[in-house]
């Protein structure tokens, strides 16, 4: 009789324990952990709503915050310059595999035979570099960048240096001769464009990744979603309390990025628009990085970043093929 005790007792131990792996597994594999969740967004209250996760959301704009992430040159470099063997790089199987692997989309087929056919057709007046050089600009492309410099570097024994001062920054060390490319998470405005070309320089716009700004707040706000409109009021400040969205009576906190970042000129673009600004009392950080404690530890919080920082934080793979919803702000890098 003792022995069946203690057998049975064995095998509720044994269930026990594969429960909670189990449990553990699936939390690994959700959409979000204890601290940190993504927001889904929707254009209206009445619309759908989509999540930064959705591939095709992203690709196809029903994420209103989608963009492309860009690099910058003077020039389309020849073939055999240090240069153009980056961008070659950039746009082959493996550079693109890295754009998945730092959690970001690769480019779509239209776009990449876009850029391939500009990178076939060199100009003569293109700067062309042979040996290292320097890229200036994004933080958040920066490990992605950083991912493609170790790589190219093993493959073609040229170094890239990655400055990553923000996009604001970069653009501006590109156009004074600090930087042979920039890297930008926003197009280069026609102010820059212009004041380049004051100074001899052909600009060349490069897409190399898309990315959709992803919201993140604490693991504890009840709240799933958000339409456009009032994400502009919580980043406006007319929204001040979680309970005006349907949440708990909590102060909203806002985190945000600093003035010369892409990411905060982008989502003053599409968010806020003309005549609204940022309302005084969002916290400016120099890096998606530094974003993720801060919502991480405040239940009110609520940020943006690039969807590669958000799904590390929330403990998503970026590489699983099971991601699969809906999203509304994507963007081109």
């Amino acid at each position: 009789m003792e022995k069946k005790i203690m057998i049975a007792i064995g095998v509720v131990a044994v269930i026990i324990v594969a429960a909670i792996g189990a449990a553990l597994v699936l939390n690994n594999n959700s959409s979000s952990n204890s601290n940190v969740k993504i927001l889904k967004l929707s254009e209206g209250t009445d619309a759908t709503a989509y999540s930064p996760l959705d591939k095709e959301a992203v690709y196809n704009g029903s994420y209103p915050l989608s963009r492309y992430l860009y690099l910058y040159t003077d020039g389309v470099p020849a073939a055999d310059s240090s240069i153009g063997k980056w961008l070659a790089y950039i746009y082959s199987d493996d550079g693109q595999q890295k754009v998945s692997d730092a959690g970001f989309y690769p480019l779509a087929d239209a776009e990449m035979q876009d850029m391939e056919a500009q990178l076939a057709a060199p100009t003569a007046d293109a700067k062309n570099i042979n040996g290292g050089f320097t890229e200036s600009g994004s933080t958040t492309l920066g490990e992605l960048t950083l991912l493609w410099s170790t790589e190219f570097e093993g493959k073609t024994g040229i170094h890239v240096t990655i400055d990553q001062v923000g996009s604001g920054t970069g653009i501006e060390r590109f156009i004074n001769g600090l930087a042979e490319v920039a890297q930008a998470s926003r197009a280069m405005k026609s102010s820059e464009i212009t004041t380049a070309e004051g100074k001899g320089i052909d600009v060349v716009e490069w897409k190399v990744a898309v990315d959709g700004i992803a919201l993140i707040v604490h693991g504890d706000n009840p709240v799933e979603e958000l339409s456009m409109e009032q994400l502009k009021g919580l980043f406006s400040g007319t929204i001040t309390n979680w309970n005006q969205v349907g949440g708990n009576d909590q102060p909203v906190a806002l985190y945000g990025r600093e003035e010369s970042s892409g990411t905060y000129a982008t989502f003053e673009e599409l968010v806020l628009g003309t005549g609204v600004t940022y309302d005084d009392k969002m916290l400016k950080m120099p890096t998606n990085a530094a974003i993720l404690p801060e919502v991480e530890h405040n239940a009110g919080g609520i940020g943006y970043v690039g969807i590669g920082y958000a799904m590390e934080a929330a403990g998503i793979d970026s590489t699983a093929d099971v991601i699969s919803f809906d999203l509304a702000i994507a963007r081109e890098l």
